[in-house]
């Protein structure tokens, strides 16, 4: 055997006798094996050999006898003295006149490729004791979608074995109603894509469980799709949970809704009556300022009311805004107007400063000076008796600009970041009897944000005062193009052919206040307590206005107005909706039945004298 033709093999070959003597014998690379040995030297005997003679002889038997044998594992000492593993194999070979050989020795180093078997077992080892020491379910399917693997403690959920799953059979826990979940999970097989569904399954205990899952899919080095790791954790009670807090936010905003509506019934006559007191020149002067103080606080509890509700419409996502062309100008003097009483009583100094002579923004009206009380009403609050308040509009490109500015306190460091969380209310030492919702502020912010505004505080030095920047869009030129001026004719009383209105409200208090307040524009009103024959009282009274509560006892009013369209069609007087309800829903209803105008409690005198004038005309 001319060993030298594998001089550069890195395997061992050598020519054997079958008594183990050496025939000849090729070595591979010096780092390997020693060099030079005596023909006839027993292989088993040379000086890197040091693996068990009795395994090297069994080998030499099989090949007696015709069979190729191998033995893995087999130490050897290599050249520079590591102990390595070698795979030998023993190959029969038929004697020849040339050689004396009856077997052929191949061995192979086989140290590297044991030790990468090695460190892949025990990386999947690990992984296999990580998956079932985790609380959640473990699997692996392979590129078919076939079960591969599945965790302990996706067994013991179960209550299954890894061979009951193999397959498809995993498909028998999924509830028989949910095939979505099996059908979405092989469309992600096929495509090779993230696969994520909910699923019901039934549990050991025989429960049915609510389950998410998810599982990416495993590629190989070569980018071959190698099937998906998916793990499913059981959301039953984190279902449930949400469930009770949504039905507890329903509840909430049922509960917000009806106090709302129950508030401003009493609210209407408290409102109104304070207003027609006001016209009643007989009373005194001590008289008349009681009259104005239950006036401002039944006004203050009605705004309180609105913010309340805003809150929650806010946060059931069905607050909505309409804007239109608005002055700025205006905006801030009726705010400054409604909160004169309180401006006065602390002896602020108010100044109003504008860089144009008019700002016309787009935006809700009333939305706009909600949100600017709320945050003029904050600097009230949080600056100190005889102090001084600045508020400066200015125009700058597309945007309006208003500074509130104030000399109080001003903001604690460790508070700015929270002003305008939803009810948070700050401490502030020299405030006295003075106290905050923490809704002010959360709200105005809310209002802008929806007018593609904000407001924000000027970074200030605690001690200075506090500075607060709102912003509105600017009215384009389109929408002022389009702007249709529309100024209300004063108010006064009526003249001419009194104007003849009829009540029907099951309050006694807020139809009587209704009827004073229509008597003092001239008008005669008629009260009714339900709906049951208004058809009736229109023909005999032949009114103008026909004012109709929608939560009547019998008949609700909204049934009450499609009864009246129904019969009398063009014939029909004004119908005017009367509700404690102020969410779209209610109004869009009250639009759909035929009303022409649908009013929220509590209704001002001034709404009143609108009504009347606007049917005048």
């Amino acid at each position: 055997m001319d060993h030298h033709q594998y001089a550069s093999f890195p395997v061992v070959i050598a020519a054997v006798q079958l008594d183990g003597s050496t025939v000849s014998c090729h070595y591979p690379t010096t780092e390997l094996l020693t060099a030079n040995f005596d023909p006839g030297t027993p292989f088993s005997t040379m000086p890197w050999w040091s693996g068990p003679t009795p395994d090297f002889y069994e080998l030499l038997k099989a090949a007696a006898a015709g069979q190729s044998k191998s033995v893995s594992s087999v130490p050897y000492l290599s050249a520079i003295g590591e102990t390595r593993a070698m795979e030998l194999w023993v190959h029969p070979l038929k004697a020849s006149e040339e050689s004396d050989a009856a077997v052929v020795i191949t061995g192979t180093d086989t140290t590297s490729l044991r030790e990468h078997v090695n460190a892949l077992t025990i990386s999947e080892t690990k992984f296999r004791e990580m998956s079932h020491a985790l609380p959640a379910l473990v699997w692996m399917h392979d590129a078919q979608g076939r079960h591969e693997f599945a965790n302990q403690t996706f067994c013991e959920f179960f209550d299954v074995t890894q061979e009951q799953l193999q397959g498809d059979k995993w498909q028998m826990l999924v509830h028989p109603e949910d095939t979505h979940y099996t059908e979405k999970f092989y469309q992600s097989v096929k495509h090779k894509t993230s696969f994520h569904a909910e699923v019901r399954a039934k549990n050991s205990s025989d429960e049915w469980r609510q389950l998410e899952s998810y599982a990416r899919p495993h590629f190989t080095e070569d980018n071959s799709f190698n099937g998906f790791v998916g793990v499913t954790v059981d959301i039953t009670e984190r279902k449930e949970a949400i469930k009770s807090l949504t039905d507890a936010a329903r509840q909430k905003s049922t509960f917000l809704a009806t106090l709302a509506h129950e508030l401003r019934n009493p609210l209407l006559p408290i409102l109104t009556g304070s207003e027609l007191l006001q016209l009643d020149q007989s009373i005194s002067k001590d008289g008349q300022d009681t009259v104005e103080t239950i006036k401002r606080q039944a006004s203050h509890l009605a705004r309180l009311v609105d913010d309340i509700l805003d809150v929650n419409r806010l946060d059931q996502g069905v607050f909505s805004i309409q804007p239109s062309v608005v002055c700025m100008q205006s905006v801030v003097t009726t705010v400054i107007d409604d909160l004169c009483k309180r401006i006065t009583d602390k002896a602020h100094n108010v100044e109003v400063i504008s860089t144009n002579d008019s700002v016309q923004v787009w935006g809700d009206e009333v939305r706009l000076i909600q949100a600017l009380t709320n945050v003029i009403s904050n600097a009230i609050r949080c600056t100190p008796a005889s102090g001084k308040l600045q508020v400066k509009i200015t125009a700058n490109e597309s945007i309006c600009e208003v500074l509130v500015v104030d000399n109080g306190p001003g903001i604690k460091p460790d508070e700015i970041e929270h002003i305008f969380d939803l009810y948070y209310s700050t401490h502030t030492d020299s405030i006295r009897g003075e106290i905050s919702l923490g809704i002010g502020l959360w709200l105005a912010k809310s209002i802008l944000k929806k007018h593609g505004g904000d407001v924000v505080p000027v970074k200030k030095e605690y001690g200075s005062g506090a500075t607060f920047k709102l912003t509105v869009p600017l009215a384009t030129e389109s929408q002022l193009s389009i702007a249709v001026s529309a100024l209300k004719p004063d108010i006064g009383l009526q003249t001419g052919e009194p104007r003849r209105v009829v009540i029907v409200e099951d309050s006694d208090d807020v139809a009587n206040t209704l009827a004073n307040a229509v008597k003092h524009y001239g008008g005669v009103p008629h009260i009714e307590s339900d709906a049951d024959n208004v058809i009736d009282v229109i023909k005999s009274f032949e009114p103008d206005i026909v004012i109709l509560d929608i939560g009547l006892p019998t008949i609700s009013g909204i049934q009450a107005a499609q009864k009246i369209r129904a019969e009398l069609g063009s014939d029909s007087p004004k119908l005017v909706a009367l509700s404690g309800w102020s969410d779209d829903e209610h109004a869009t209803s009250a639009n759909q039945a035929g009303f022409d105008i649908y009013l929220v409690k509590p209704v001002t005198l001034n709404e009143i004298g609108e009504l009347i004038a606007e049917t005048i005309v």
